[in-house]
């Protein structure tokens, strides 16, 4: 673990969006009474060479700062394009061998993670999908306890925090439940969600 590692450690959290990987990065965090330090991804679509160059930057500084830093985990979000960069495979390295501070990396998938860069991570995990029990007591939770038919009906349909969420916060929005309403919305979500997964 974090705390009783001698040496700080790179984490690397991976799977499909929406499976709570940054929030677990903060639970982490918030767990081991650290403070979190984001490398900046902003919302962008257009993402360059440029921009991730910037973010290797940030990382370096970081890094360099860790006596200042000592009780932070650096994140390294949607940090795809970061692992995937062949043209700057001696910086990637170097950061992952130069272990100052604890870092969380998190990406979708990593099957075009270089294998290089995979070894030297400290552990890997993949966050799956919850399994259905999980789902359906995050969903009543957020309905606080009432309406099980409508969370039952949420956590067979949804198969993700970021998705049961989305869908309660429909249901919240709207003057009285309609599922019927619900569910077309998340078939719409659900579009945007796939064609995500298969753009990364």
């Amino acid at each position: 673990s974090i705390k009783s590692s001698k040496k700080p450690l790179d984490i690397l959290l991976w799977g499909l969006p929406g499976t709570g990987k940054t929030d677990l990065a903060k639970v982490i965090t918030k767990e081991l009474n650290y403070k979190l330090c984001k490398i900046d991804d902003y919302d962008c679509k257009h993402r360059d060479k440029f921009f991730e160059n910037q973010r290797m930057y940030q990382l370096t500084m970081a890094k360099n700062f860790s006596e200042i830093l000592d009780n932070y985990i650096i994140l390294v979000d949607e940090a795809e394009q970061i692992l995937c960069n062949s043209d700057a495979k001696h910086i990637v390295t170097s950061e992952l061998e130069n272990k100052k501070i604890n870092t969380i990396w998190i990406v979708n998938n990593i099957e075009n993670i270089h294998p290089a860069y995979l070894r030297r991570f400290d552990y890997i995990q993949e966050i799956k999908n919850m399994p259905f029990v999980s789902r359906y007591k995050l969903a009543k939770n957020l309905l606080n306890n009432n309406h099980d038919d409508l969370s039952y009906k949420i956590a067979q349909a949804m198969h993700n925090p970021a998705e049961i969420i989305s869908a309660i916060n429909w249901c919240n929005n709207s003057n009285k439940f309609n599922w019927k309403h619900v569910q077309n919305k998340m078939n719409s979500y659900q579009k945007v969600l796939n064609q995500t997964v298969k753009d990364s």
